[in-house]
């Protein structure tokens, strides 16, 4: 939605949210999706005066009951424990003279995208570690991300495309460098939730 300003005080979302929720009743469906929420992103937080909700817990894949704001905070941030699980291969790569170039990934949403090329997979995760001493091979990066539900670490050979967002910026706001292209999906090449064991096979295998 696009709002005007001069409207803001009107809440206008909300009065649309509702509107919604209306016709989801009559429609007879139970449950209704007011978009993303983020615990750590305050202009989230007027999703929580619609009353009583549930959020996916990421690290389980279980629906549970979302408390008010106060609490609703608490909840863990979903992109900083990602960001920490892969600054702690990197930390253990780096005990092996080893790098992994920690980036955030903002094409991890293309594999929504309709008229997928080919069939093709694109890459899955928010932030990606990108191992930089791996054995070079044109259009190729070997990545890693982590699978919050699973636990684990999992490494992935995945292709270079062509696509590019004209309009992403080098470096988020927070200050995080970004990959720029979407990644295709090959094949996953090591799943693991033991660091060392994950950090030891990468050091054999590059």
């Amino acid at each position: 939605g696009i709002y005007d300003e001069d409207y803001a005080k009107y809440s206008l979302g909300v009065y649309t949210m509702l509107l919604e929720i209306r016709l989801a009743q009559e429609r007879g469906l139970r449950y209704y999706h007011p978009g993303y929420f983020c615990p750590t992103y305050p202009k989230f937080d007027y999703k929580l005066r619609l009353g009583p909700a549930e959020y996916r817990d990421v690290t389980t894949g279980q629906w549970r009951p979302l408390g008010p704001d106060e609490a609703a905070r608490q909840l863990p941030d979903p992109l900083a424990v990602l960001r920490g699980r892969l600054l702690e291969l990197r930390e253990a790569l780096g005990h092996r003279r080893l790098r992994l170039d920690v980036l955030e990934y903002p094409s991890f949403t293309a594999r929504f995208q309709p008229g997928r090329v080919a069939g093709q997979e694109y890459l899955d995760g928010a932030i990606i570690g990108v191992l930089l001493d791996w054995r070079p091979q044109p259009y190729r990066e070997v990545v890693v991300n982590y699978d919050l539900e699973r636990r684990e670490w999992q490494v992935h050979e995945a292709g270079k495309t062509s696509i590019y967002d004209t309009n992403l910026k080098q470096v988020s706001q927070g200050g995080v460098r970004r990959y720029p292209y979407v990644l295709a999906y090959r094949r996953l090449l090591r799943a693991t939730g033991d660091v060392t064991e994950l950090a030891n096979w990468i050091a054999r295998e590059r």
